[in-house]
C-alpha cells in the first residue's frame, strides 16, 4: 500500500451526525473541511450501515476485500437511506430542526438559573 505524502484530515461523524447538531454533518458550524468523513448509525436510519467519506480519489488506498466492518449495509439499510437523505435536498429540514433547537431552548432556559454552574457554565 503506498503511502501519502500529506497527512488527511479525518473527523469520526459516527454517533453526532446526519442531523444530530441541525447540521447534516456536526463539523459544519466550526468550519472544518475534513478530507475523510466517517459516518454509520443515523445514516442507515437505525439499520446498520456505514460509509467512509473520501475528498480525493488517492485517499482511497483500500484494495478489494480489505475494508471490512460490521456495519457494511443491506438492502434494507441501502433503501431506508436513500429515503432519508431526501430530507436534505433542501433547506426545510435544517429550518425545522433549529425551530425545534429554539423551542427547547426557550423552555429550558429559566432551569438553568437554577443549575450549579460546574454543570451548566
Amino acid at each position: 500500500m503506498s503511502r501519502l505524502r500529506y497527512p488527511a484530515s479525518i473527523v469520526d461523524d459516527i454517533q453526532v451526525g446526519n442531523g444530530r447538531t441541525g447540521t447534516f454533518f456536526s463539523f459544519e458550524e466550526a468550519g472544518l473541511n475534513p478530507d475523510i468523513i466517517i459516518l454509520s448509525k443515523s445514516i442507515g436510519g437505525g439499520l446498520p450501515m456505514a460509509m467512509v467519506l473520501m475528498k480525493k480519489p488517492e485517499l482511497d488506498q483500500w484494495k478489494p476485500g480489505e475494508h471490512t466492518g460490521t456495519f457494511r449495509g443491506n438492502n434494507l439499510a441501502f433503501v431506508a437511506s436513500k429515503e432519508l437523505l431526501s430530507y436534505w435536498d433542501n433547506g426545510d429540514f435544517t429550518e425545522a430542526i433549529r425551530y425545534r433547537e429554539n423551542i427547547l431552548k426557550e423552555e429550558l432556559s429559566p432551569w438553568r438559573k437554577n443549575i450549579p454552574v460546574w454543570i451548566a457554565p
